[in-house]
C-alpha cells in the first residue's frame, strides 16, 4: 500500500489505542474506545486510522444517539497539502 501523499511504499502498519470524543459536552458517553490499526508513512509521516467494522458501527451509533446534544461547529482543519479523501 502506497502513502496517499507521498506515495511511497514505506508504509507500517501497528496496533494502536485510541478513544474517539464526539463533539459538544465531555462525557464517558460521547466518547468511543477503538483499537485500530495505525498505517504510518515512514518516510512522510502520515497517519491513517483503520477501524474494524465493529468499532465503526459503534461510533456510528453512538453519534446517531447523540446527534441532538451535538454541536453544530463540527469542523476540522488540517495543515495545508493534507489529503482528504472522499467517503
Amino acid at each position: 500500500m502506497a502513502c496517499f501523499s507521498c506515495r511511497s511504499e514505506n508504509v507500517k502498519a501497528f496496533a494502536s489505542e485510541i478513544i474517539i470524543r464526539l463533539p459538544g459536552k465531555t462525557s464517558p458517553t460521547q466518547s468511543v474506545l477503538a483499537l485500530p490499526k495505525l498505517l504510518v508513512c515512514l518516510d512522510c509521516g502520515l497517519a491513517d486510522v483503520l477501524l474494524s467494522e465493529d468499532e465503526l458501527r459503534n461510533l456510528k451509533e453512538t453519534y446517531s444517539s447523540l446527534k441532538s446534544e451535538i454541536l453544530a461547529d463540527t469542523n476540522v482543519s488540517l495543515p495545508p497539502g493534507t489529503p482528504v479523501r472522499d467517503q
